[in-house]
């Protein structure tokens, strides 16, 4: 699939609602807080078995309660 750009990215954008940001005209980005870092590693954790499930791999920056890409 080729990446979403202009108005199909823009309406994605609007159905995901709050938290997500359109970076570059490029990408979809949000970042989740959590409690302490081993939470965030097993939410971590669950997306990329998610996104191996679904062949889609996103860049995930992991930090001490954060998780994003």
């Amino acid at each position: 699939m080729r990446p979403l750009k202009g108005e199909a990215l823009r309406a994605l954008h609007q159905r995901l609602g709050g938290g997500w940001k359109v970076a570059d005209e490029h990408h979809l980005e949000c970042e989740y807080a959590f409690p302490d870092f081993r939470t965030a590693l097993a939410f971590t954790n669950r997306v990329g078995e998610l996104a191996e499930r679904e062949g889609h791999h996103p860049d995930i920056h992991l930090s001490w309660g954060r998780c994003g890409w």
